[in-house]
């Protein structure tokens, strides 16, 4: 798993399929957190701070 996205609203498939292969910017309205795991940190880029640390992760 590369990234989670979570939002406040249940989104429709073409609003899913529009960024599902990019990166978002983390402000879009209705999101909740935004993960993307780099390393063995899992920072909330969505600005609500919901961050975190991987423990066990397959490549470290």
């Amino acid at each position: 798993m590369d990234e989670v996205r979570i939002w406040n609203y249940a989104r429709t498939e073409v609003e899913i399929n529009a960024d599902q292969d990019s990166r978002i910017t983390g402000k879009e309205a209705g999101l909740v957190g935004y993960w993307h795991f780099d390393g063995l940190t899992a920072k909330d880029y969505s600005g609500n701070g919901n961050n975190g640390t991987i423990y066990y992760s397959a490549t470290h």
